[in-house]
């Protein structure tokens, strides 16, 4: 690492309002600053600025990205990438560069290598190529990698992104797998890929909280029941059905009802998780008391998970939240981002595959779990690593 003080840009995407993002982000931050000198330099930029921002802080781009994709509608491009992706760089080039230029290395703490459930590729590409143009290095940090489709153009734009002379390190939190995927369908040169826990590990020392351990056998659990949008499983899973989800989740309340176990239904932040709370709510009739509010923060997210005795996961974050607490959970596999991170803290008999998953056998692998101690050594050695390769990528560029 350079003598004097580095400035270090995180690009994260907090722009959606799933308290998972800002977790990658803060916990990244924190690993960084409890790592480095006491004044180093950390600046914070948007994968997705907002588009209020872009548009009075860049009007001439935001303006003519604007008239393309009206032009776009007009014609019914709404499916050609090409020029969605030439819209992207319009709105968005001049915020990146203005950031990139000015710091000394970046660090992409998004989680996701994507390119066709989200819009990543397109901005993973103009990053890196910035960053390769005013020779600034890239940590493409804890990637889950999406499977290849030779046949999407966006694929391929992706593998160009991560190819570029800037990116000199990605990692990956889906194990020995996810350095599997990334190295064959992705890389088509000399990177450092290794895997990493998710940075989100790091979420007692970064808020301040304590980590729960030897509960022991509690009379009454309180069960936090985490919710999930609709259309889940048509995007990644065909497997299941919204309905079945949905007639889960009501099964699932009525037999921690009928046990006498407290519960709370809570989502992770987004809308669309809302929409279906409610909806739940409206179906069963339950009360506000039933409901966690909406977080104020990350850290507001994190205390009210410490209150619970075990969780049904849904998003992959609550879940991670949950073992870096100490608060057991037992989850589903929608997407291959939580089989892997269930089999990396070897807790994997505690997440169900869609197909079998039924709400009496989630009760009883919530009984099971709230009298197993998860692996701390697995834990902690993940957490290490992550530390590890970040500060490997400062220290070696």
């Amino acid at each position: 690492m350079n003598k004097r003080i580095p400035n270090i840009l995180l690009i994260a995407l907090e722009s959606i309002n799933n308290v998972g993002d800002e977790m990658l982000r803060a916990t990244t931050e924190h690993i960084l600053r409890s790592s480095l000198p006491v004044n180093v330099k950390i600046e914070v930029a948007q994968l997705k600025p907002s588009l209020s921002f872009i548009k009075e802080n860049y009007k001439y781009s935001w303006f003519l990205s604007a008239l393309i994709n009206k032009i776009r509608n007009k014609f019914r491009l709404t499916h050609s990438y090409r020029i969605k992706s030439i819209i992207y760089k319009i709105a968005y080039e001049g915020y990146y560069e203005d950031r990139i230029k000015t710091s000394d290395y970046i660090i992409l703490p998004v989680g996701m290598l994507k390119y066709s459930t989200q819009d990543f590729g397109y901005l993973f590409h103009i990053i890196n190529k910035l960053a390769t143009k005013h020779g600034k290095p890239v940590l493409m940090s804890a990637m889950s990698p999406q499977d290849a489709n030779e046949m999407d153009w966006r694929y391929h734009q992706l593998v160009e992104a991560v190819n570029m002379p800037s990116v000199k390190m990605i990692t990956t939190r889906d194990g020995q797998k996810g350095v599997d995927i990334i190295r064959k369908d992705y890389l088509r040169r000399d990177i450092t890929c290794d895997y990493v826990g998710d940075p989100a590990l790091w979420i007692p020392e970064c808020y301040g909280i304590e980590q729960k351990k030897n509960r022991g056998v509690v009379e009454k659990p309180y069960v936090g029941i985490n919710i999930i949008r609709e259309g889940i499983f048509d995007d990644y899973n065909k497997s299941f059905t919204d309905e079945k989800l949905f007639q889960l989740y009501v099964k699932l309340i009525e037999l921690v009802n009928a046990k006498g176990w407290r519960w709370a239904v809570y989502t992770n932040g987004m809308a669309s998780d809302w929409l279906v709370l409610r909806k739940l709510q409206q179906r069963i009739g339950f009360s506000e008391e039933y409901v966690i509010p909406q977080y104020t923060s990350a850290k507001d997210y994190v205390t009210r998970i410490t209150e619970f005795d075990v969780v049904f996961g849904a998003r992959l974050h609550a879940c991670i939240t949950s073992v870096a607490l100490g608060v057991p959970v037992v989850g589903f596999i929608w997407e291959n981002k939580l089989k892997y991170f269930s089999e990396t803290l070897g807790i994997s008999s505690y997440f169900f595959y869609p197909t079998e998953m039924t709400a009496e056998k989630i009760v009883k692998k919530m009984q099971e779990a709230m009298v197993e101690n998860i692996d701390t050594n697995k834990l902690n050695s993940l957490k290490l690593r992550t530390k590890d390769r970040i500060i490997d990528f400062l220290n070696n560029n």
